[in-house]
């Protein structure tokens, strides 16, 4: 019996530490927004804070991705690559927009960025959602 009970312990405490640096629960600031919901009128807001340099907008697919289109006056770093040397010297008090394909890479990408400093990132979802709402392309 013995036996059992700590097994039992031994594995419910191994599944709170595991899970312990991916809280559930937001508690106040420590969160950051959730997924934002994408619409015509949030992309137009979206855009004209990139083009008035009030935010940011990160692609963080990969370079064939990227080439293939991407928002106008994103910033491209891929996923992988995301690191407190690769986001370089932007201003941490701007609004991050982040994106990738469909929004997973892009939740993962947000969370990177709230644990390196960044407060004000939005996962902005995926570039399929972009095109349907009938946000734009480009290539360079």
């Amino acid at each position: 019996m013995k036996k059992y009970i700590f097994t039992f312990t031994f594995i419910l405490v191994f599944y709170f530490f595991y899970n312990s640096g991916t809280p559930s629960v937001c508690l106040g600031s420590e969160c950051a927004r959730e997924t934002i919901s994408m619409d015509s009128m949030g992309s137009v807001k979206i855009l004209e804070e990139v083009e008035t340099r009030k935010a940011i907008i990160l692609d963080v697919r990969e370079g064939d991705e990227w080439i293939s289109g991407h928002i106008p006056n994103a910033i491209h770093i891929p996923l992988g690559s995301l690191n407190r040397e690769t986001i370089g010297d932007i201003n941490r008090d701007r609004e991050i927009y982040v994106y990738c394909r469909s929004g997973r890479r892009a939740e993962t990408a947000k969370n990177i960025l709230n644990e390196i400093g960044f407060a004000n990132v939005a996962n902005l979802g995926g570039v399929i959602k972009w095109q349907e709402i009938g946000g734009e392309l480009v290539t360079d």
